[in-house]
């Protein structure tokens, strides 16, 4: 697979939501279930493929690698949400795969050197331009494209109980497409990338392990 270079653009964006500590608290709201009602397989009468099931159920790296029988790999599972089928297998067709999981490993690295610097918000753009800036030398040599599958959900609107009104319930496909690199690669690529960054107050180990632990690349609708 051709190597792609890394573009890391810091973009950091910080909500803060105020609460009044005088406000009646309420119960949460509990969102109605999300029903599987078709797959890739189905009409075949095949089930979901482990690795779905795993995926689905937010499990770690470890798992998911188990799952897919993988051992010893960095994987990524990107993924697409929509309501026509037919787009989401051209966009499965026409993805950029080492560009998506670029832009969720720049997240991963910005999220990171945010929570290590809470609180000292003077240094914090500073670390974030010395990593984002060093990690552009990052390749993904390496990732290759593992396997693919789709489901479709059903689930009742917010709000309601039960309704037989079809225009009550979101229906819409999720396509995810696995892509994997051996993980000791993958960890020499990301020091390589760093060798220059002197004087930080992140900590470099945990930062390649949280970008180890990363599974999910979520690109939306």
């Amino acid at each position: 697979m051709k190597m792609k270079k890394i573009k890391i653009v810091a973009i950091a964006l910080v909500c803060f939501s105020v609460v009044s500590a005088f406000a009646a608290s309420k119960p949460k709201e509990i969102s109605n279930p999300i029903v599987i009602i078709n797959s890739k397989g189905a009409s075949y009468g095949m089930k979901n493929p482990k690795w779905v099931n795993s995926y689905l159920k937010h499990e770690n790296q470890r798992k998911m690698n188990q799952a897919l029988g993988l051992k010893g790999k960095k994987i990524w599972v990107v993924t697409q949400s929509g309501e026509n089928l037919q787009f989401l297998e051209m966009w499965v067709n026409n993805v950029d795969g080492p560009a998506l999981v670029a832009s969720a490993i720049e997240r991963t690295v910005v999220d990171y050197v945010k929570s290590s610097l809470v609180g000292n918000e003077k240094n914090l753009q500073k670390e974030i331009e010395q990593y984002t800036v060093s990690l552009t030398a990052l390749t993904l040599a390496g990732l290759e494209k593992e396997d693919e599958w789709w489901i479709q959900t059903r689930q009742l609107k917010p709000g309601l109980k039960k309704s037989d009104d079809e225009d009550d319930y979101i229906t819409q496909y999720q396509y995810m497409v696995v892509y994997s690199m051996d993980e000791d690669l993958f960890k020499k690529q990301v020091n390589f990338a760093m060798k220059d960054i002197e004087d930080t107050q992140v900590n470099k180990d945990g930062l390649i392990e949280s970008l180890i632990e990363t599974a999910t690349v979520e690109t939306g609708k």
